[in-house]
């Protein structure tokens, strides 16, 4: 935020946790927009110069419609399941039609932006971005529609337990006692009861919930299943829910993964607890380096990815205004680190 500067443009639409857009993308933004977002929580932001950046296309795995649909139906769906233990079913379906619909269409769609969420609130801003994730690697494995809709469906709805554990337990910045993980661990059994309870909704999508947390060694939770005891969905879930909680900005985590750190880690910690087909999936479905990271090439140059494909990142060399260019590379073979 420090170096953004009155009358550059958003390059990414910023959403209220209820869906509602706060400001859109494209905003030329203003010394009050920017105390606003300031004030909101937001560390850091997309933005461009139309004057410089000519080509300048931001584009996400979902449309903004979507997206902002998506995250309006999840916080009601969970809202109302607090109160009632029911919800919508309906709207939920909709909506991730259109997620599966925008997901299965593109041929190329890749989960390659920084999140940029806050810290408060953000249950439903995960519970979307597993839901794309999950997807996007359900798509990869080559499931079929219908089957990626029941994974999309208990992907969003994965964490629907929580809304019934203490706040004050689930948002704690620092350790949980054995008690108040006890507690926490309960969201699992939670979510399953509501899901399974509905009309009309699918047992394997209520078995994401309850199942999300289990591990390959039979480490996980609630019930210490081994490899060949979880459903294959909850697997996928497992690999996104933990990608997407180790790269967001959480106030009880003390280090916040960049993608390729978290890739990394996530590859070390499989087969032992993480599925090993699934984690080479996630590596095809989540940008390495996603666009707006400033990575450091093997070259000894520093740059900014402005495009990312499964296998190729297309990156502006840092230099003199004149000497600014923009080249295709191998993430893997040919840039270093992340810098940011």
């Amino acid at each position: 935020m420090q170096d953004i500067t009155e009358g550059m443009h958003l390059g990414k639409t910023i959403f209220g946790d209820n869906g509602r857009v706060l400001l859109a993308k494209g905003t030329k933004l203003t010394k009050s927009y920017l105390q606003k977002i300031g004030e909101l929580g937001y560390t850091h932001l997309y933005v461009f110069q139309p004057d410089v950046d000519k080509d300048w296309l931001l584009e996400g795995p979902l449309s903004d419609y979507t997206y902002s649909e998506t995250l309006s139906v999840v916080k009601k769906s969970l809202v109302q399941a607090a109160k009632s233990r029911r919800f919508n079913l309906k709207e939920v379906n909709n909506v991730i039609d259109y997620v599966v619909d925008e997901i299965m269409d593109n041929p190329i769609v890749l989960y390659n932006l920084i999140d940029m969420k806050k810290q408060d609130e953000f249950i439903y801003e995960h519970s979307v971005n597993v839901c794309i994730i999950s997807s996007i690697i359900g798509k990869n494995m080559g499931l079929a529609r219908d089957k990626v809709k029941q994974l999309a469906i208990g992907a969003l709805l994965h964490d629907l337990g929580k809304v019934y554990v203490d706040p004050e337990v689930l948002n704690k910045p620092s350790s949980l006692t054995e008690e108040e993980f006890k507690q926490v661990k309960e969201h699992t059994k939670y979510g399953f009861e509501v899901l399974r309870s509905l009309d009309d909704f699918s047992i394997l999508s209520a078995h994401i919930a309850y199942q999300h947390h289990e591990r390959e060694d039979g480490s996980g939770y609630p019930r210490g299943l081994l490899s060949e005891e979880i459903h294959s969905f909850a697997k996928i879930v497992a690999v996104a829910d933990s990608f997407e909680a180790m790269t967001a900005n959480r106030k009880y985590r003390k280090k916040v993964f960049k993608n390729d750190e978290a890739i990394r880690q996530l590859t070390q910690e499989a087969p032992k607890r993480y599925d090993t087909t699934v984690i080479e999936t996630l590596k095809r479905s989540v940008a390495l380096y996603p666009v707006g990271c400033r990575v450091l090439l093997r070259s000894g140059e520093q740059a900014v990815v402005v495009k990312a494909t499964p296998d190729r990142a297309f990156v502006r060399i840092l230099a003199e205004e004149k000497q600014e260019r923009i080249i295709e590379v191998d993430p893997e073979l040919q840039i270093s680190k992340c810098l940011d």
